[in-house]
């Protein structure tokens, strides 16, 4: 188990609001969601969602920062490592996607419990009507866009930074689908196959979206070509 992401216990008010917090924003959406039926699932009063959070947006963030930092942490650390272990040379794609992927997946394996809602949570958000995606999930992401981008631009050899976030993009919705649902390809198949390791997926998602990356930059490179 990685200690990175051994669970914390959490027993104190803040804890208690985000964790009913996470709960129903996932269930219901951020707009269905009221702040006291937060402060009815989290057994406090409304005084106390307003002392530490403010508003219902700040709470938000602050259930998608709580997640995001350790993960967030771990991939920077990564990714230190790696850079430093190239040398003058640059990471290569296959290294840099491992190093932004494994930190999500190790989180699961650590303490699964908690990653329950979180991408459930993402995807609510993705989906939430009236732009609330953007202004809750760029602060707890730009630290690392701004590490990661330039290393896939530069691994990828393409010139458009929108191709670049357009695979960080759908990378994102991979990821997320191998948390909510691990067992959903088992499920289809009926096969009664031993569960893979936390290495085996890291890999297979790895390969995939290598694989997407680099069908990205070869369609900016033709369409440049043919320009």
């Amino acid at each position: 188990m990685n200690r990175t992401f051994e669970p914390t216990p959490r027993h104190d008010t803040k804890d208690k609001i985000l964790d009913a917090a996470e709960r129903l924003f996932a269930d219901q959406g951020f707009a269905a969601t009221s702040l006291r039926q937060i402060t009815t699932e989290a057994n406090v009063n409304l005084a106390a969602v307003n002392y530490h959070f403010k508003s219902k947006e700040a709470l938000l963030s602050a259930v998608i920062g709580r997640t995001f930092e350790p993960i967030n942490r771990r991939r920077m650390e990564l990714l230190d490592q790696l850079e430093l272990s190239s040398g003058s040379g640059r990471p290569g794609l296959d290294e840099a996607v491992r190093a932004f992927v494994r930190p999500a997946l190790e989180a699961r394996s650590a303490n699964a419990k908690s990653m329950r809602y979180f991408p459930r949570l993402m995807a609510r958000i993705m989906a939430e009507p009236g732009g609330l995606a953007a202004p809750v999930m760029l602060p707890a992401l730009q630290a690392v866009t701004d590490r990661f981008m330039p290393v896939f631009q530069q691994a990828m050899g393409v010139n458009k930074r929108s191709t670049v976030l357009w695979g960080a993009q759908f990378s994102i919705g991979c990821m997320a689908r191998c948390l909510i649902a691990p067992e959903f390809i088992q499920a289809i198949t009926g096969e009664n196959q031993p569960q893979e390791s936390m290495e085996q997926m890291l890999d297979r998602v790895v390969c995939f979206i290598v694989g997407g990356m680099q069908a990205l930059a070869e369609r900016e490179k033709s369409l440049c070509i043919g320009a």
